[in-house]
């Protein structure tokens, strides 16, 4: 949730899986790695270890997100795009910031 109580994002997750999740006191975690690659973790409470149940590029999600139909069904609006948008140019902005950190760590002192 953002800090208004809107959703950030959403994830489409099968009843099948749901069931086995709350059957085995389980909890499901989205991850992005370095490289981009959003991420669905499951973890059991009877378990130190997490499965991970799929991934897939960013970018790829994000443009599944903005095809025609899913706009439509969604009843997007441009106001909701622009929110995307800003949200995703801070997400680039956080990157640059970790780049240039990760070239002043490289340089030294």
């Amino acid at each position: 949730m953002g800090p208004d109580g809107t959703a950030i994002t959403s994830t489409i997750v099968t009843a099948e899986i749901i069931e086995k999740i709350v059957n085995l006191r389980g909890s499901v975690a989205l991850t992005i790695t370095v490289d981009g690659q959003v991420a669905v973790a499951v973890s059991y409470s009877n378990s130190v270890e997490s499965a991970v149940h799929g991934a897939a590029p960013i970018d790829i999600l994000v443009r599944n997100a903005l095809n025609f139909e899913n706009l439509r069904m969604e009843e997007a609006s441009a106001a909701d795009l622009r929110a995307l948008l800003q949200r995703l140019q801070r997400s680039v902005d956080l990157v640059r910031e970790a780049i240039d950190r990760m070239a002043n760590y490289s340089k030294g002192p």
